[in-house]
């Protein structure tokens, strides 16, 4: 009969089977150590970020550095004179009089 096997035939194709698992046993193995001994990678967004980052902070130490907190009282007085001045009318004007509105009535 074709389709039965020897009990040899059968031990041998058992022990092949039992040697064919080993070696993909150890292949996963090898491939896990192989895994977790290479470096990491980092991205390209990764290495933009922190560029990004340093650059802001080498910005905001700059500005610190550049202004003052408190600006030295010379200047707080020369920031009060420069202020414009309020032009009031003078008191004896009434503001509401139609006589001191411009017309284009020429009489």
């Amino acid at each position: 009969m074709p389709g039965c096997l020897t009990p040899e035939d059968k031990q041998r194709i058992e022990e092949e089977e039992r040697r064919r698992l080993a070696e993909e046993a150890y292949r996963a193995e090898v491939r896990g150590r192989l895994a977790a001994s290479q470096p990491k990678r980092i991205g390209p967004w990764t290495v933009t970020g922190l560029l990004l980052l340093v650059a802001f902070g080498v910005y905001a130490l700059l500005e610190l550095t550049r202004q003052p907190a408190n600006p030295p009282a010379s200047q707080a007085v020369e920031k009060a004179k420069a202020a414009p001045s309020v032009r009031n009318p003078p008191p004896t004007v009434a503001i509401d009089n139609p006589k001191n509105h411009l017309t284009s009535d020429v009489k």
